[in-house]
């Protein structure tokens, strides 16, 4: 660690800590792995978390399993750092000093402080305002300046702001890398006097003091400090991380600290990733009662009170959006990111970044849902088609029959128009079409690589699952469903020609109206050729287009 921070830590309180980790495994304190199910008391305390820190009640947050992924991290820094940093604060004021706090009680703290966040009286309040409003809600007191019981609760509500924000990593030892990477843009100066002043000052301050610039300026000048010589950030633009790896060499490493996310360390070739996406996510989600990550950084920008609740909520987009950039983008990167996957040996890991199944029909169908309840609101027009290519064909016609399947009756009668699918994978199990496609030299699909696509979008798959409705839409039940109108397109020279066929007669077949248009000659994907290439394209494209 840097030689300021430590001694920023000191003026708070902290104290450099052994080498050793603390030991939390006795009674009920926290262990590294959590359990699968928690207890009525932790449930409670999860739940209250959930609605305090993203305001998020417990009906929205059961749609979001990687939230178990944030709690699951807290756990790991209570274990890593819980009993130096935060216990002496929590046994002055829910527990006995001889009783070791309870995960619940840990969870309960971190509650209690957001909330004092939350319902704070003023913007701009300070470190030491927190002490003072904690202490008087815990014991209707407050708290003697400088005092030993002033400097725990310091040290413990800067570990719960770093936790809450996921902006900054508590470390466990003074060897933690996260630190040691942060090279503010206003660092403080060194002085005492400035040093014991630092938790006083407006929280949003200290943390921009502390933490690497939040949001993409192409404007830094990186000559400015002696560290930017070697750090610097990759910013979110068209690069692949298979491009980075062949012509840079450029290694991965994964940090819970959001703000060290796309920080490019020269010296090792080392881009640094957020872990847990899902912190964003929810993020993006929460109700109309602020979150605690927005109303500690309301001021960030400037000190006039304007809210930018938008500019950290496009932040957390961009987060989000830099994976899909990184390894989206081409066949070499996908597969590069699940052996990153298999190489991390962390118990931390993000639903968000595996993305197993039903991860994928379950987002397309909320994200339509959502598009029915607000399109004519936020874009001027209702949703009027789904449409889909290959396994996109697969899932928009499992989303469309989610919206005819639903109980909310807005969304069976919702009038769409009309379903547009070309050569799509309707059925996982394969029909004799597919089994027996035979091409020399092959063109562009064939049952092997299909094969493989189906085991990544089902991970230790049952071939009885194959048959599920839920994984093959061509196996729904359609009677009694007020169909829309379907266009299916598909090439002969294409092995999944049989599949689109038998679907479009199923759908007719329970009196719904297809039009299936083959093309002579085509292969699977041939709408995305070149018309000069493959004249079918243009036509097919007419098709929709008109």
């Amino acid at each position: 660690m840097t030689d300021f921070l430590w001694k920023f830590f000191s003026a708070v309180g902290f104290a450099r800590p052994d080498n050793q980790k603390p030991d939390v495994t006795s009674g009920e304190s926290v262990q590294l792995q959590g359990p699968t199910t928690w207890s009525g008391s932790e449930n409670a305390a999860i739940h209250r978390l959930a609605r305090v820190v993203f305001g998020l009640g417990e009906d929205e947050i059961c749609k979001w399993p990687g939230y178990q992924i944030f709690i699951q991290h807290i756990r790991t820094q209570l274990h890593d750092t819980g009993s130096l940093w935060l216990e002496p604060a929590i046994t002055r004021t829910v527990s006995t000093e001889t009783t070791t706090p309870s995960f619940s009680e840990y969870l309960d703290f971190i509650s209690d402080i957001s909330e004092l966040i939350q319902n704070s009286t003023t913007n701009n309040f300070s470190i030491d305002d927190l002490v003072d409003q904690l202490n008087k809600r815990q014991k209707g007191e407050s708290l003697t300046p400088g005092s030993k019981e002033s400097v725990v609760y310091r040290q413990a509500l800067f570990c719960v702001l770093a936790w809450v924000t996921l902006l900054l990593d508590i470390p466990p030892a003074p060897s933690q890398r996260h630190f040691q990477a942060i090279f503010p843009d206003d660092i403080p100066h060194t002085q005492a006097t400035r040093l014991l002043s630092d938790a006083q000052r407006p929280v949003h301050a200290l943390f921009k003091s502390l933490c690497q610039r939040k949001l993409p300026d192409s404007s830094r000048n990186q000559t400015t400090h002696e560290a930017d010589q070697w750090f610097g950030l990759i910013h979110v633009s068209s690069v692949s991380y298979s491009m980075l790896y062949e012509f840079g060499k450029v290694a991965i490493e994964w940090t819970t600290s959001m703000t060290c996310h796309l920080q490019f360390d020269a010296s090792t070739r080392t881009l640094y990733l957020f872990r847990l996406p899902t912190y964003c996510a929810l993020g993006c989600v929460h109700s109309s009662q602020d979150c605690v990550f927005d109303r500690l950084m309301q001021h960030y920008f400037d000190g006039s009170g304007e809210r930018h609740n938008n500019v950290w909520l496009r932040y957390r987009q961009e987060v989000l959006l830099s994976y899909r950039i990184l390894f989206g983008h081409d066949e070499k990167s996908r597969r590069m990111f699940r052996q990153l996957q298999k190489n991390d040996e962390t118990t931390l890991s993000d639903p968000l970044l595996g993305h197993p199944f039903p991860a994928a029909p379950n987002n397309c169908l909320d994200g339509t849902k959502w598009l029915v309840d607000n399109g004519p609101r936020i874009f001027g027009h209702a949703l009027v088609f789904i449409g889909g290519e290959s396994a996109g064909a697969n899932l928009a016609l499992q989303t469309a029959l989610g919206l005819l399947c639903s109980p909310a009756e807005r969304y069976p009668r919702f009038n769409l128009q009309g379903l547009l699918l070309h050569y799509g994978a309707f059925s996982l199990h394969w029909q004799p079409g597919t089994r027996h496609f035979r091409r020399t030299p092959a063109l562009v699909f064939h049952e092997e690589a299909m094969t493989r696509f189906r085991s990544a979008y089902l991970p230790g798959e049952d071939p009885a699952s194959h048959t599920l409705p839920d994984v093959s839409p061509f196996y729904a039940e359609l009677s009694g469903l007020h169909l829309p109108p379907l266009l299916i397109t598909c090439g002969t020279e294409d092995c999944l020609l049989e599949d689109n066929v038998f679907m479009a007669t199923r759908w007719m077949m329970a009196s719904g109206q297809a039009v299936l248009h083959i093309f002579p000659g085509s292969p699977h994907g041939f709408i995305l050729f070149p018309s000069d290439v493959h004249h079918n394209a243009q036509l097919a494209l007419k098709d929709v287009c008109g």
